[in-house]
């Protein structure tokens, strides 16, 4: 069993360097004499660890997104009574939610928490970034890689400084792409794992063990390990989903995905539509990386130039599978990007044509700096308006106040048709826990007819208004003929309507009206 924890054999046309000597850039084989603790070193990891999370400084006070909003509500209602998948049906692994569940009991449960914890954990993926890095290619490369990954990963176009799934995707994927470089197949696929319980995504992994596997052919006992660690990974998922019933959990898991990827969503038009608008909406983020990975993937780099390529390919294969191709998506092609970065950034000094490159590489960084540094000189709501163009997070703090001043804790409300995080920072039920993204109410005819039947029965004590009706549910006159008989319009917050249940009185006196 040793070997499925441990490394195998060296790599067929690889051997261990000589005694004393570290490894040579490129070479999978790890140092034979590990030098003493620098703490020079240390100390210069710290201080890039605290310029990681003090670059998103500006960051923290952004009104909470949605994504953000639907995670952290289900996280703080998901409890033994209410219970995932079964009174939430959500289609998102339990990882994220045990993420923000940890969260609020270290941090606190406001924004600033959320993000401070998210810019900390990246620091942390910044140092396994510089492990990695460093154990392949040398200290200089590794500098260059870790500080690049620290300064754009917190890119405003990309969303970096959210605490989305994504960001929290990313250690483990980093961890198990060193852990697939050293051979280290049961933690590899354990990391791969854990990385999935977090976003679907995290299969990406999974991808590149096993192209790895197919170019190392170190053996069926390292498939094994892999599959191994995979499996007991992904077996606490596994045992809640039967713990609470498999149906509800194959429901929210497979069945209410494949309803929000219906075939107009999939379809190949459609999804490179989708995939150009998100390019061009990111490239300015993650060009420079692009730049210094291409021209260090042009020179010999040995076993490592593979696996560098192998890695971007299933970071391909991950975004894809998410098929929204969602600004943030991008943030994914970081990692293995900036594991280049470095050894690409020396190729250019050392180049012949290192004129063509450098220009090109400035480019890119004129490009990141015109895109992305007017966002630090932003004010919170400014950042958030020019991101995102909506409404319902330039107004959810005070409507949130609106909300919790005029409903008791425990009265469900409805927000049409997105804007989860409203449901959070006003900490009340949502009246369809289904339905908290607009998607789900437009692929999900299950969802949506539920969303109707809870406003005819008027659950809600306030409707927001925040979106129109998917167009191919119901159109928007009809949809206000259907608010209109329950409740009865109350306030206005920029475009977003508040709508208030009719009490017992006004609703006879709709019906002796309708009557007569």
């Amino acid at each position: 069993m040793r070997g499925f924890f441990r490394r195998n054999q060296p790599l067929r046309t690889g051997d261990a360097p000589p005694a004393g000597r570290l490894a040579e850039p490129g070479s999978d084989a790890p140092p034979s004499a590990l030098p003493a603790t620098d703490w020079a070193t240390v100390g210069w990891l710290v201080g890039l660890a605290a310029a990681a999370v003090l670059i998103r400084w500006p960051f923290f006070g952004v009104p909470m997104i949605t994504d953000e909003g639907g995670y952290a509500y289900v996280a703080r209602h998901w409890t033994a009574q209410t219970r995932l998948y079964r009174e939430i049906p959500f289609g998102r692994p339990e990882g994220i939610f045990l993420l923000y569940k940890l969260i609020f009991a270290t941090l606190g449960g406001d924004i600033i928490a959320i993000r401070v914890f998210a810019a900390l954990y990246n620091a942390a993926t910044t140092l396994a970034l510089f492990g990695f890095a460093r154990a392949v290619f040398g200290s200089r490369a590794a500098w260059i890689s870790a500080t690049a990954y620290a300064l754009l990963s917190s890119s405003p176009v990309i969303e970096g400084f959210t605490a989305n799934a994504e960001i929290f995707t990313l250690l483990p994927l980093v961890l198990a792409a060193w852990a697939l470089w050293k051979q280290q197949w049961f933690w590899a696929g354990l990391l791969t794992a854990i990385a999935t319980n977090l976003k679907p995504s995290g299969i990406e992994a999974g991808v590149l063990g096993l192209l790895w596997l197919a170019y190392t052919r170190p053996g069926w006992r390292a498939l094994f390990g892999f599959g191994l660690g995979g499996l007991l990974g992904v077996a606490p998922s596994i045992l809640h989903g039967l713990a609470i019933g498999w149906s509800h959990y194959w429901y929210a898991m497979v069945l209410m995905r494949r309803e929000v990827y219906a075939p107009e969503v999939v379809a190949l038009g459609a999804t490179l539509k989708r995939l150009w608008i998100g390019v061009i909406a990111t490239y300015a983020a993650w060009a420079l990386p692009g730049v210094l990975f291409a021209c260090a993937a042009l020179h010999p780099l040995g076993r490592a130039r593979a696996f560098a390529l192998a890695w971007l390919f299933s970071t391909g294969v991950g975004m894809a599978l998410g098929v929204w191709w969602d600004a943030h998506f991008f943030l994914q092609l970081l990692p293995p990007l900036c594991f280049l970065t470095g050894v690409g950034a020396l190729k250019v000094l050392g180049s012949r044509r290192r004129w063509i490159w450098a220009t090109v590489a400035t480019a890119a960084l004129a490009l990141f700096a015109l895109r992305n540094l007017p966002f630090w000189t932003y004010d919170p709501l400014r950042t958030s308006w020019e991101l995102y163009h909506r409404p319902g997070y330039v107004f959810s703090a005070p409507l949130a106040q609106y909300i919790r001043a005029r409903t008791p804790p425990h009265e469900p409300i409805y927000v049409a048709f997105a804007e989860a995080e409203l449901y959070y920072l006003a900490d009340r039920p949502a009246a369809v826990p289904e339905q908290l993204y607009y998607a789900v109410a437009r692929y999900s005819p299950r969802a949506f007819a539920k969303v109707v039947a809870a406003l005819e029965q008027r659950v809600p004590a306030l409707v927001v208004v925040a979106q129109p009706p998917p167009s191919n549910r119901m159109s928007l006159a009809a949809f206000q003929v259907l608010l209109s008989r329950g409740y009865v319009f109350e306030q206005r917050f920029g475009n977003l309507q508040v709508w208030r249940r009719k009490r017992p009185e006004e609703l006879a006196s709709a019906q002796r009206g309708h009557a007569s």
